[in-house]
């Protein structure tokens, strides 16, 4: 909503940031929402959705919506050296304390469109490929620049700002904020693809030993799956590639031209992933 008054700034249209404005927007609150990327990502990244956010869903009228374009997962199953050592079901691992006793499965970038288009229907429209450049604070008045792709510029009032923008927070870092923790050793991978076998049943498997790690989520879609794992490492040749991330300098990752062949695939085949299409 350019050129109107805004009470509060949601810089980033993740899940986050869009459910926010779409609570502030149902409640009357004049939102404003900036991405920086310039069109709505095709990749699952997140899919876990828990209770808790489809209890809140619920209130926004959109719960049934969220859980009937995912998949409920039902159970965990734990690998060790190519058998199965555990089965954990847990698809009303809640019943009795929710009305959602289950974790669902839904893709974030399928999760980001229901929110977007619910944000639109309360009259809010993402605009995209704009970045919040930076922002200063006066008195209960903060001023941000957006800053367009064609490098246009537009100065923003608003009574809050909201950062919703991940990892690499323009808002954070203009707060000075840190963003403790660390990073492990290990080159991991994610990769969304087609298989079948033990591994691809629609259930959530674990692989724990010497194989490398790996986890195997369901999508909605049947024998669709979302894998996690380790890259395969040599010191001839990925060590060279994983050295290039610990040397990127801050602020931005160069990325070493992985492709799948250069995935471990022990795991895989311990775990009963038969890949068909990544």
């Amino acid at each position: 909503m350019p050129g109107s008054a805004t009470q509060v700034l949601v810089a980033g249209a993740g899940p986050t940031g869009l459910a926010l404005a779409l609570w502030l927007a149902r409640s009357g609150v004049r939102a404003r929402v900036v991405e920086r990327e310039p069109s709505p990502p095709r990749t699952s990244r997140a899919i876990a959705v828990q209770a808790r956010t489809l209890e809140l869903y619920r209130q926004l009228g959109i719960a049934d919506d969220a859980v009937a374009r995912g998949r409920t997962l039902e159970a965990l199953n734990l690998w060790v050296d190519g058998e199965k050592v555990a089965h954990i079901p847990f698809g009303d691992i809640g019943s009795g304390r929710s009305k959602f006793p289950f974790m669902l499965m839904l893709a974030q970038d399928e999760h980001e469109r229901l929110l977007t288009a619910e944000l639109e229907r309360a009259g809010v429209l993402v605009e995209r490929g704009t970045a919040l450049t930076r922002f200063d604070v006066h008195g209960d008045t903060v001023r941000a620049l957006l800053t367009r792709r064609d490098g246009r510029t537009e100065a923003c009032e608003a009574a809050y700002l909201a950062g919703c923008d991940g990892a690499s927070s323009s808002v954070r870092h203009g707060l000075g904020l840190g963003f403790p923790g660390g990073t492990y050793s290990h080159v991991f991978y994610v990769a969304d693809l087609e298989a079948d076998g033990p591994g691809a049943d629609g259930e959530l498997h674990v692989a724990l030993d010497d194989a490398g790690f790996l986890a195997a989520f369901p999508l909605r879609e049947d024998r669709h799956v979302r894998l996690i794992g380790t890259m395969r490492v040599d010191e001839a040749s990925d060590g060279a590639r994983a050295g290039a991330l610990d040397a990127a300098p801050s602020g931005g990752v160069e990325r070493p031209e992985w492709t799948w062949d250069d995935v471990d695939k022990r795991a895989l085949s311990r775990v009963g992933v038969r890949v068909q299409d990544v």
